[in-house]
């Protein structure tokens, strides 16, 4: 009896796996974390509505460490070692009560303050943790912008659903993409699950967001403006950008993102559509 009730504790109710999302910026600075931390709210805002128990994780592993808690004005201590050395203690009771819960109901988990807590872990106890958090997630957002360890991160990368390159039009940054890409292409990995995000975009700057996608042969999953005195200033006041202005250019990219990684298939089928209906009203 006793084993049962444990089980039944331990256990989710439907062992269906969440969304793994990560978020891989081409170089440190590019704003991989500033997009995780605002697009996680906003799936969290977009779907809690509709469900009371969706549940949001945010793997806060870019560097430097903490700035995802520090962009959603929380803190908390209990680190991505301390949830990987409890992965045997993992259930929803340590979920709600161990992991740090913004004002919006997503649950942080952030890299420890001393790095050298990082170094020899073992990359197949990482895979068996992010097995276990999905089961208790609907989507996880990985943030590995500025990671140093490149097998952790590739290793990470290809356990996640959908992988988003995140780089803008500064040379550094793309040459860092393409040196990325190269150690990935490596490796192997399912390529299909690749897209890249375009941030700080002007076309002023260079490069159009298409001709660096074409560059790079990888989907063009989103454009973000440059918007960094609006960012900033939102930062500064504690807030993210769309609690200050939720029609921002940046605000309804990010939202569009947002419907587009929840709805994988939707823009496939209006394109089928689309052509479908011109197809019938051609004479």
């Amino acid at each position: 009896v006793i084993y049962k009730l444990v089980a039944a504790v331990a256990t989710p109710a439907v062992a269906i796996q969440g969304t793994l999302i990560t978020l891989l910026g081409a170089r440190a600075g590019v704003g991989s974390t500033t997009l995780s931390v605002h697009l996680t709210d906003v799936l969290q805002l977009r779907k809690s509505a509709q469900h009371k128990d969706y549940q949001i994780g945010l793997l806060d592993l870019g560097l430097p460490a903490g700035d995802g808690q520090l962009y959603l004005n929380v803190a908390g201590t209990y680190s991505f070692i301390d949830t990987l050395r409890n992965r045997h203690r993992m259930d929803r009771t340590l979920i709600q009560t161990a992991l740090t819960n913004s004002h919006n109901g997503i649950k942080v988990i952030s890299l420890p303050r001393m790095l050298k807590e990082m170094v020899g872990i073992s990359h197949e106890d990482v895979l068996s943790l992010l097995t276990q958090l999905r089961l208790y997630f609907d989507v996880l957002v990985l943030d590995l912008g500025g990671l140093a360890d490149m097998e952790l991160v590739e290793c990470m990368a290809n356990a996640s659903d959908q992988v988003l390159f995140v780089t803008d039009q500064s040379a550094g940054a793309l040459v860092s993409l393409s040196s990325m890409l190269k150690e990935f292409n490596k490796r192997g990995g399912d390529t299909s699950r690749r897209q890249l995000i375009v941030n700080r975009y002007d076309i002023r700057y260079g490069m159009s967001a298409p001709q660096i996608a074409e560059r790079f042969g990888l989907p063009l999953a989103a454009v973000l403006p440059e918007c960094t005195l609006r960012l900033m200033s939102s930062a500064n006041q504690g807030k993210l950008l769309h609690e200050v202005n939720k029609h921002d250019p940046y605000v309804r990219e990010i939202q569009d993102l947002a419907e587009k990684l929840l709805n994988p298939h939707a823009e496939k089928h209006a394109n089928k559509l689309s052509s479908w209906v011109s197809g019938l009203l051609k004479p």
